[in-house]
């Protein structure tokens, strides 16, 4: 799970990726994001929303919705990734392509055709919240 999806499920409670990570049967899936998407996030909140309640919130977030954070893949396979998503995306596509059959993402440097490509050679469906929610309803 990208990090743009954690933040809108915290700053939209209403929203889709909200929806997802509140209603999902965590037995039915298993959600995960990296320590490099952590770390994103941690620095949006402190950087951009300069709010660090929101690092609790996250945190709280993680927790309450069964989150595992998963280590970063190691740096040549995150290499050969910034082939396919530009190079702030590339640990996420790393991890995504060892670790999930689907990348949940509101970026849309992961929807290049390159991208998608990648993807679907290594069985990872690259989706937005509402395409999951469509999927899965």
């Amino acid at each position: 799970m990208d990090s743009c999806v954690i933040i809108a499920a915290m700053l939209s409670p209403t929203g889709g990726s909200s929806l997802i990570l509140t209603t999902f049967d965590q037995k039915q899936f298993l959600f995960e994001t990296n320590e490099y998407a952590m770390t994103e996030m941690k620095n949006s909140f402190s950087k951009k929303f300069k709010d660090p309640q929101l690092v609790d919130q996250l945190h709280l977030l993680i927790g309450v919705s069964q989150i595992s954070v998963i280590p970063n893949p190691d740096i040549a396979f995150i290499k050969r990734m910034e082939r396919y998503v530009p190079k702030s995306d590339a640990t996420i596509m790393a991890s995504a392509i060892i670790h999930s059959d689907y990348l949940l993402t509101l970026d849309n440097g992961f929807f290049s055709d390159a991208a998608i490509a990648l993807a679907d050679r290594q069985k990872v469906r690259v989706l937005k919240p509402k395409d999951f929610i469509e999927l899965f309803r």
